[in-house]
């Protein structure tokens, strides 16, 4: 698992890939997202991936990655929206 995720802080868009900074750049109205709502999406994530682990196959420490992989991205986006 350690060997498997590398963060590099970009994203597919569409059928680039691209930094975060620029996807979000793409939204043209940056005032109508509410990040409050995203305060719970990572515990929804976590319980999602542990339901369908069996199928998936991903370790517990993979999940716990890919949750506080999730956190930093809402954390960036707040970062990017207070700026």
């Amino acid at each position: 698992d350690d060997n498997e995720m590398h963060v590099v802080g970009e994203g597919k868009f569409f059928y680039e890939i691209k930094p975060f900074k620029e996807i979000i750049q793409v939204v043209q109205d940056l005032n109508r997202i509410d990040i409050d709502k995203l305060k719970d999406l990572p515990a929804w994530f976590d319980d999602l991936l542990h339901q369908y682990q069996h199928m998936t196959y991903y370790s517990d420490q993979r999940i716990h990655k890919l949750c506080i992989l999730l956190n930093r991205q809402i954390h960036n986006l707040k970062f990017f929206l207070s700026s």
